[in-house]
């Protein structure tokens, strides 16, 4: 989809074709760039103001300039709303959307909250959170999230049919690997489990390769 396309489309009155829209702009590799156009900031920001709260149109604001103010107030007064990632993703509180997107602004507030809050979260915010570990930039947050490695609960994203289900520990290996491309010695497995001893590598690795 071209830029003109997904700003026009942010900017639908459908609902559902605005959410699709910052969908589509927030999977794409060069968000960073589509985002800092001229007229990108402003359609993303009209958007999330009609009323677009998808979990993606949030993430994006933290690419548009002057964004804080309108995360801290969407935070403020609709921290219970639940949004999606994805259409097939399962909600998660806007509270936390705005929180990733208003730490990578660099607010100190929404970085101590992830690093407070982090044992505490659900696992379908824990999946959500590492889902979206791309806008996660802080290493003392992702020492934080790896505690999620040892995580053994068992969640319904990403089973081919007839497979085990995966657990939080399997996906928080996936995010990682992906995030900060660990050089570890196994094949990702995105489709199963990993075995103990990969976890543990893993785990060794972002340590032993990014400091606190």
């Amino acid at each position: 989809m071209e830029l003109n396309e997904s700003l026009r489309n942010l900017l639908a009155d459908d609902a559902t074709v605005r959410e699709r829209a910052a969908e589509g702009l927030y999977d794409s590799p060069e968000r960073s760039t589509l985002l800092s156009s001229a007229e990108a900031a402003p359609a993303l920001l009209a958007s999330v103001e009609r009323g677009n709260r998808s979990a993606a149109a949030l993430l994006l604001l933290s690419y548009a300039p002057g964004s804080a103010p309108l995360l801290k107030k969407l935070a403020a007064e609709h921290a219970s709303d639940l949004v999606k990632l994805r259409s097939w993703s399962r909600p998660v509180p806007l509270s936390v959307a705005a929180t990733v997107a208003l730490s990578r602004i660099g607010d100190a507030d929404a970085r101590r909250t992830l690093l407070e809050r982090a044992a505490e979260y659900p696992d379908a915010v824990r999946v959500f959170l590492l889902d979206v570990l791309t806008d996660v930039d802080s290493p003392e947050v992702w020492h934080q999230f790896a505690a999620y490695l040892h995580d053994e609960t068992e969640i319904p994203e990403g089973v081919p049919s007839g497979a085990a289900r995966r657990r939080v520990a399997d996906r928080a290996v996936d995010a990682f690997l992906d995030r900060l491309n660990l050089p570890v010695s196994f094949a990702r497995n995105s489709g199963g489990r990993y075995t103990t001893d990969q976890i543990d590598e893993t785990l060794r690795v972002l340590r032993e390769r990014v400091p606190r």
